[in-house]
C-alpha cells in the first residue's frame, strides 16, 4: 500500500533470499507443483542453481496461463515450516512485547477490543494463526487494515502500522512469509508483462480496424476468439475428458457450445454429436433464420437420443447476419449455458436457464426436449457477444459472477480472445469451462 523506502539494494541479504526463494519456485511452478523444488532443493535434480534466467521468464507464462497455481501456491504455504519459525504461540507472542502497533494489529484480527490490545496473549496468536493460515489468507485483510487506519486517522499513522506490518507477518509465518514475498513478486511481473502484452494488443487491433477501414473490407466480425478448460485441469483430474464441446467458425459467422450431461464417458458422447450435427447441417444449408438454427439444435437432440454411448446435453448456437448494413444475431438454446450481449457497461442475457441450480428441465437428447428459446438480436458496433457453459456462469450464488463484472471483463480486454480467457480464468465453479467471445 505504501512504498516508505523505495527499491531494496539489489547486494542487499534481504534481496539475496529473495532471489533464491524464487529460483526455488521457478522449479516448482514449472513442474506444475512439484513441491521437492522447495523441500529438496539441495539435491539432485532440484538444485536452485540449476534454475536459469530463461526459466523465470518461461514462469511468466505458466502464471498467467494456470488457473490453477494459486490453489497449489496456498497448498504449499500450508505444508511450509512451521509458524513463527518453531516458536510457541507465547512466544511468538513475546516478541512483540513494547510495540503497540503489532499488538493492535493482532487485536484488530481476532476480534480484541481496539483500546484493549494490552490483554492479547499466546492465545490470540493461536486464534490468528486459525483464521489466517497462510500469508495469503491475510493479505487482503492487512490491506483492510491500512486502509481503515488511513481513515480514520490519516496517512502518517498509517504508515506507521504499515512499517509494522512488515515484522507482524514475518514473526506470524515465519519461513512461509519468505515464500510468500517470492510468489508475490513473480505474480507482479507476470501482470506487468500482461498489461504490456495487452497494450501491443490493443494497438494491433487499432492499427487492423484502420486497415478494414481503408480498405472497406466490410468483415461480418471485427474478432473472435475461444477458451476452453478442462475440469480435469482445475480438479487435478489428470486424463479427465473434457465434456464440452464447441463450434467455432468464425468466417461464416457461427457459434456454438454444446455442454454434456451424463458421466462415463456419455457427457463428452452428447456434445460431440451436437458439434457433429452442427457440421452436418451446415454443409446442408447455411442457416437464414432463428428456425434454422433451431433445427440444428432438433437434429442434434435426435443423435443423442438414438446413439447409446451418450449421455444428455445443453446447447447454444448463434450466427451473426447483415441485412441492408445492419447487423444482429440470431440464435436458440436448449438447456442452461448461456449467450450474453455485452454492450457498454451492461451485460444482456439472451437465454434463461431451463431449470435452477444443477437440476436442468429441458436438455439435448430428452424424448421430451423442446426448442423453446429462440429469437435475432439487433447488434451495434463493439458489441461483445458471449457464448458460454454454465462452467463460466456457475450453479449456486458463491460461483455467480456478477453482470456488470461480467461486463467489465469483457470489455477490459483487449481482444476477444483475452476476454474468453479473462472468463474461463475467472470463474470458480469446479467445472468444464467454455467460453467464445465475438465482437461485431
Amino acid at each position: 500500500m505504501f512504498n516508505k523506502n523505495g527499491p531494496k539494494s539489489e547486494q542487499s541479504p534481504e534481496r539475496a533470499n529473495l532471489e533464491r526463494q524464487k529460483r526455488k519456485l521457478t522449479g516448482f511452478y514449472l513442474s506444475g507443483g512439484d513441491e521437492r523444488y522447495i523441500f529438496e532443493s539441495d539435491s539432485e535434480p532440484f538444485k536452485e542453481d540449476k534454475v536459469t534466467a530463461a526459466d523465470e521468464a518461461e514462469v511468466l507464462n505458466v502464471l498467467q496461463n494456470d488457473p490453477n497455481m494459486k490453489d497449489r501456491e496456498w497448498r504449499l504455504l500450508v505444508r511450509m515450516a512451521g509458524p513463527g519459525l518453531h516458536l510457541s504461540d507465547d512466544e511468538m507472542f513475546g516478541r512483540m512485547a513494547g510495540d503497540k502497533h503489532q499488538k493492535r494489529i493482532l487485536a484488530y484480527m481476532t476480534g480484541v477490543d481496539w483500546n484493549g490490545y494490552n490483554a492479547t496473549s499466546g492465545q490470540n496468536v493461536a486464534d490468528f494463526l486459525s483464521r489466517y493460515p497462510t500469508p495469503m489468507d491475510f493479505d487482503e485483510h492487512s490491506e483492510d487494515f491500512l486502509r481503515m487506519i488511513g481513515d480514520y486517522n490519516g496517512e502518517e499513522k498509517a504508515r506507521e502500522y504499515d512499517e509494522a506490518m512488515e515484522s507482524f507477518k514475518l514473526g506470524m509465518y515465519g519461513k512461509k512469509y519468505e515464500y510468500y514475498k517470492a510468489m508475490r513478486e513473480f505474480h507482479q511481473e507476470a501482470e506487468e508483462r500482461q498489461t504490456r502484452d495487452a497494450e501491443q494488443a490493443r494497438e494491433a487491433t487499432r492499427r487492423g480496424r484502420r486497415f478494414f477501414e481503408i480498405f472497406n473490407k466490410g468483415e461480418l466480425i471485427r474478432d473472435s476468439g475461444l477458451a476452453m478448460v478442462d475440469k480435469g485441469t482445475i480438479a487435478g483430474e489428470q486424463g479427465r475428458q473434457n465434456e464440452d464441446a464447441a463450434y467455432y467458425n468464425p468466417a461464416l459467422g457461427l457459434f456454438a457450445v454444446f455442454d454434456g450431461a451424463g458421466g462415463m464417458g456419455g457427457a463428452a458422447r452428447a456434445s460431440e454429436l451436437g458439434v457433429e450435427a452442427t457440421n452436418q447441417m451446415i454443409s446442408q444449408k447455411v442457416p437464414e433464420r432463428a428456425e434454422d438454427l433451431a433445427d440444428i439444435l432438433r437434429v442434434a437432440s435426435d443423435a443423442i437420443k438414438h446413439d447409446p454411448a451418450a449421455g444428455y446435453s445443453t446447447g447454444v448456437i448463434g450466427k451473426i447476419v447483415e441485412r441492408e448494413g445492419k447487423k444482429s444475431l440470431m440464435y436458440a438454446s436448449v438447456g442452461d449455458s448461456r449467450i450474453y450481449v455485452v454492450r457498454g457497461k451492461e451485460a444482456i442475457q439472451l437465454t434463461q436457464d431451463e431449470g435452477w441450480g444443477n437440476k436442468i428441465t429441458n436438455s439435448l437428447g430428452l424424448n421430451e426436449c423442446r426448442v423453446k428459446q429462440m429469437g435475432e438480436f439487433s447488434l451495434r458496433g463493439g458489441d461483445r457477444i458471449v457464448f458460454c457453459s454454465d462452467g463460466i456462469t456457475g450453479d449456486y450464488e458463491p460461483d455467480f459472477i456478477p453482470d456488470d463484472e461480467f461486463a467489465r471483463i469483457v470489455k477490459k480486454a483487449a481482444t476477444a480472445d483475452l476476454a474468453a480467457w479473462a472468463l474461463a480464468n475467472r470463474a470458480t465453479k469446479r467445472d468444464d469451462r467454455t467460453a467464445i467471445v465475438v465482437q461485431v
